[in-house]
């Protein structure tokens, strides 16, 4: 990983379903108001201006607006981003969903069975600043991301960014989550196909849990 540079603006990738939401607090408190957030919601984002010292965090693909980080922040040279084990992604955010009244497969193995067949790439990574080749995924996140984190091992983790970032530790309490109402039925089997159809996601999370595992 890159060297903090405290200097420069970090762009903190927040991929859905990956304690985003929550980390918006331990961002706010370690930047001490120098905290920028960017998601749409009507309108595409407002964009930074003064960037020194900052940090930018937020959602960086919609589907009708230009809102990637090369997009807004074509300069930017240092990262952040927090990973989830990819079906357990795709599985909150079923039910994150359904929470919000959305018309989803009437099933979580249902709605599963279309990703796998539907899907191309999960699109809750579309907001990375770059689709890299599946065989240097880890070299291109090193040369960019200054920490990778990952929701399994965020205690271990956010220490870490601390230390880094050169603040204070501090807790951070998981928000933004749903109820769930259905069981899968062997995850094993899932996360076996979910592995194979998503070689590349699967290969950027294994890399950050086994950082994680060593002090990230």
């Amino acid at each position: 990983m890159r060297a903090f540079d405290p200097q420069a603006l970090l762009v903190s990738i927040h991929i859905p379903k990956c304690a985003g939401t929550s980390f918006i607090g331990w961002l706010r408190a370690a930047f001490d108001g120098r905290l920028h957030l960017h998601y749409p919601d009507l309108a595409p984002p407002e964009k930074l201006s003064h960037r020194a010292g900052w940090c930018v965090h937020g959602h960086f693909f919609h589907h009708a607006w230009p809102i990637g980080a090369n997009d807004y922040y074509p300069d930017a040279r240092q990262y952040i981003t927090v990973l989830r084990d990819p079906l357990q992604m795709v599985i909150s955010s079923y039910f994150f969903m359904a929470h919000k009244g959305e018309r989803l497969a009437p099933t979580l193995q249902a709605y599963l069975d279309e990703v796998l067949t539907q899907w191309p790439r999960l699109t809750q990574f579309a907001g990375m600043p770059a689709a890299p080749d599946a065989d240097d995924t880890w070299g291109w996140m090193n040369e960019r991301f200054v920490w990778v984190g990952v929701v399994e091992a965020l205690d271990i983790c956010l220490p870490v960014l601390a230390g880094r970032l050169g603040v204070r530790a501090a807790p951070m309490p998981l928000e933004n989550t749903a109820p769930r109402d259905q069981v899968l039925a062997d995850p094993r089997g899932w996360e076996a196909r979910f592995r194979d159809k998503f070689a590349w996601e699967y290969g950027l999370y294994d890399k950050a849990l086994a950082g994680a595992r060593s002090a990230c």
